[in-house]
């Protein structure tokens, strides 16, 4: 299946990270390009300070109906992520009812805060909130 194969996540966050029984760890030296490639230092220090392991993903069937199958849902296009490849956002994102690309690093709602906001207060609107 296309959808589950696709070539996600950049070689630097798979190189950056490893398993534990915790989570997945990365590296604090090289995770700021990798997650705040457009944040200013100090935010990149504040940020990696409160870094815990990530879950690793549940493995097993996907369930017959998703959230974006049946409710409107935007996915943000970051084509500068250093974590995420855009080219693999962009299949993720072609199922959603809309989509936007931002140039902006993984962490937009940390280097880019007002453009998250006027974006989430649009969607508001928009939807009547």
């Amino acid at each position: 299946m296309l959808f589950r194969s696709v070539v996600l996540r950049s070689p630097a966050l798979v190189a950056g990270g490893i398993d534990t029984p915790e989570g997945r760890l990365f590296d604090p030296a090289t995770v700021g390009a990798v997650f705040y490639g457009d944040c200013t230092p100090e935010d990149v220090a504040w940020a990696v300070a409160r870094l815990d392991p990530q879950q690793l993903p549940v493995q097993g069937p996907l369930p017959e109906e998703r959230a974006w199958q049946v409710v409107p849902s935007t996915y943000v296009v970051c084509t500068e992520d250093g974590a995420l490849l855009a080219a693999g956002q962009r299949v993720y994102a072609s199922h959603m009812s809309e989509v936007v690309e931002w140039p902006t690093s993984h962490s937009p709602f940390l280097s880019q805060p007002a453009l998250v906001a006027d974006f989430l207060e649009r969607l508001a609107h928009q939807h009547g909130e």
